[in-house]
């Protein structure tokens, strides 16, 4: 056999010690190296001990009777198919008696976590509380799985009305309970499970399943609305199934979830110990890496936001407060505290967090934070796709100098913003300019200076971006299908730009100044062609249908904007868009009945073909063209009292079967000539003797 090949002697051992010092300090020059660049998720290290990492626990499987049970279940609630509430409330019963003791098992089943869900969605009080007592001491098990953990949010959502309402019955309307069973609260439900949670929050900050259920348990503890869109956001995750039951209302959307109206004050102290343990566990790095974590963001926007209500507003202490460690102290002097908000600023992720400190940071903080952090930076932020939304936020609170100050560098790159769609900005700034009794002929007179090559058309449409507009076939349409994924892009931009230039063309409209006579003239500028494009269009029939209907503008104006519709208003009325513009039309005619009249007889004219289209009925209705065909002086009057239905006035005509005939008008009169010569003669000779 070969021999395996050895360097031996005092000379090879020279150069094996030199070689491996030379690789011993490259290592760790390295790992030195490392320590900067590994990405911040990777530099996260757990908040505290957690027996999270231990072995979670099997609570076993469904055998496949009771699987396929569940399932078919599940399928007539996701339906709704019952004949009354009642049946589906028998049924629902009968469920729950057939999952006793099998509520974990279902709740981490891949196919039964939904049944689960909608059980709790209907569940009553008492129901609710049966879940609560399987799922007690397993909560944080139960809260860091797949599909367990949305079973936890629902129960949570829909226990919360629970909780105020046992605050507020009196004694005698409490459930009877048999001699063996106890009265439990919903309030101790919540406290048992709080109790059962403590000292793992942060582990439970990062987890991908636990994270949503814990920011869903701290909004219910403060109170917070949870129809809120900025709470739903945090709280609903963007890939969530939507699990609910037909013909009822989303959680999120019905109002008895959306404020508990009384809490008890043991929910202020339980979320208080949440906040204190999950700031007072994070250490400089790990909140620096926590920031930009797309798991651990959203609960520290929660957490800010917070703090800045009653009973924590300005009575944190800086260990306990997330906003104060951010900024390290309120004086902001830290070179580390300058280079973290300058990493939040232009970090996808970290910039959400940043917007929520701009927004609900106290004012001595924020005047802070702004004049040493985002003053210098407006000219180059606002053109920044990320953090041109913390400026939009920062520019909401300014005083009039510094709003003046900020809005001079963003009008500056009008033109840029303009090209990159980014008309928030603008309308952010106008805006604060109307709250702040600012002059806005300045924002005009800049708009003018960058278009001012253009027409007044012409400044218009660069700002709806509806030069871009293209001519295209239904055959090109279909051809477009196969488009590859940068074309697509590029058209869902434009799309995006021209909805937010429709914006902020509506917000000019809103206000009596320069800004409206700028769309004014814009539109009335505007070919007639074009503007039959533009009332398909989506965007931009709303910035139409925002001009005729403002009460701001004068009779002449609206007649001269109505003008180019005549003898479309049949086509446009079919139209999926167009019917938009035709609703608006009866507002837009108010004060000019001719011009009513004459769109309501091209209605009348094209009757067949708009009852034959959905989008032509709606006009139809909307129009009260029933009533126009039948009786006309009745749609008139209609017309001249703002549009209030005929059952809240008198009919000016009677009805066909009240109509009175020829011979009515002289009985009439014959029976008051009769009346007038019986008084005359009463006057003159006394009563007249009654027939006997």
């Amino acid at each position: 056999m070969p021999k395996p090949m050895k360097k031996r002697g005092p000379r090879h051992e020279r150069l094996r010690a030199r070689a491996e010092k030379k690789k011993s300090a490259e290592q760790q020059h390295e790992d030195e190296a490392g320590e900067h660049d590994t990405p911040l998720e990777d530099q996260y290290v757990p908040l505290t001990a957690s027996n999270a990492d231990e072995v979670k626990p099997f609570y076993g499987m469904l055998s496949e009777q009771e699987q396929e049970y569940f399932t078919r279940a599940d399928e007539m609630l996701e339906f709704n198919q019952f004949g009354s509430p009642e049946d589906r409330t028998l049924f629902l019963a009968n469920v729950f008696q057939e999952a006793r003791g099998k509520e974990l098992k279902i709740a981490v089943n891949a196919a039964c976590s939904r049944l689960m869900e909608r059980m709790i969605l209907l569940s009553s009080p008492t129901q609710l509380k049966d879940l609560f007592k399987a799922f007690n001491g397993q909560f944080l098990s139960l809260v860091q799985h797949r599909f367990a953990s949305h079973c936890c949010e629902t129960l949570f959502l829909q226990a919360a009305p629970v909780v105020s309402a046992e605050l507020t019955a009196p004694l005698d309307h409490q459930p009877e309970l048999s001699d063996d069973q106890i009265f439990v609260s919903m309030e101790n439900m919540f406290l048992y499970m709080l109790h059962e949670l403590e000292g793992h929050y942060g582990a439970l900050v990062v987890n991908q399943y636990s994270s949503h259920s814990l920011r869903v348990l701290m909004v219910i503890l403060s109170g917070l609305p949870l129809a809120r869109v900025t709470t739903t956001t945090l709280l609903k995750q963007k890939n969530k199934e939507d699990v609910g039951i037909k013909g009822l209302p989303s959680m999120f959307a019905d109002q008895t979830t959306s404020r508990a109206e009384t809490l008890p004050s043991s929910f202020a102290e339980g979320l208080e110990k949440m906040m204190a343990e999950i700031a007072s566990g994070l250490q400089p790095l790990e909140l620096g890496t926590l920031a930009t974590h797309p798991i651990g963001n959203p609960v520290l926007q929660l957490l800010v936001e917070l703090e800045s209500m009653e009973p924590w507003k300005g009575h944190l202490t800086p260990e306990r407060s997330i906003l104060q460690k951010l900024l390290v102290n309120e004086s902001l002097n830290y070179a580390s505290s300058r280079s973290f908000i300058h990493q939040l600023l232009y970090d996808p992720v970290g910039s959400f967090l940043l917007e929520k400190m701009v927004r609900f940071a106290p004012g001595k903080t924020f005047k802070t934070i702004y004049r040493q952090h985002l003053k210098e930076k407006i000219g180059d932020a606002v053109e920044h796709d990320v953090a041109a939304f913390v400026i939009q936020r920062a520019l909401e609170r300014l005083g009039k100098d510094e709003l003046q100050e900020a809005a001079d560098q963003v009008l500056a790159r009008l033109g840029t913003l303009v090209q990159r769609s980014k008309f928030d900005l603008i309308r952010t700034i106008m805006e604060r300019y109307v709250a702040r009794d600012l002059d806005v002929t300045s924002i005009v007179k800049t708009i003018e200076k960058v278009f001012s090559e253009e027409s007044p058309s012409g400044r218009l449409q660069k700002i709806i971006k509806w030069e871009d507009e293209p001519n295209v076939n239904p055959e090109e349409e279909e051809e477009g299908d196969d488009e590859d994924a940068e074309v697509k892009k590029h058209k869902r931009d434009r799309s995006h730009g021209r909805v937010h230039g429709s914006m902020l063309a509506q917000t000019m409209l809103k206000h009596p100044s320069p800004l409206a006579d700028f769309v004014h003239e814009g539109l009335l500028d505007t070919p007639a062609p074009t503007l039959l494009r533009m009332a398909t269009n989506s965007a931009a029939s709303r910035l139409l249908q925002a001009a005729l209907v403002d009460q701001n503008a004068t009779i002449v104006l609206r007649r001269r904007l109505l003008a180019p519709f005549f003898g479309q208003v049949a086509t446009l009325a079919s139209d999926p868009v167009g019917s938009h513009l035709v609703d608006a039309l009866w507002p837009g005619t108010q004060g000019l009945p001719h011009l009513r009249e004459r769109i309501a007889q091209e209605l009348l004219q094209a009757e067949g073909a708009l009852l034959a289209s959905f989008h032509g009925r709606s006009v139809w209705r909307n129009w009260k063209m029933g009533l126009y065909k039948a009786r006309r002086l009745d749609w008139i009057a209609l017309g001249k009292t703002g549009g209030r239905p005929l059952s809240n006035r008198k009919p000016t005509v009677q009805p066909r079967w009240k109509t009175t005939t020829g011979v009515a008008p002289a009985r009439k009169r014959h029976a008051a000539m009769l009346k007038q010569v019986t008084q005359r003669v009463q006057s003159q000779h006394g009563t007249l003797p009654t027939k006997s």
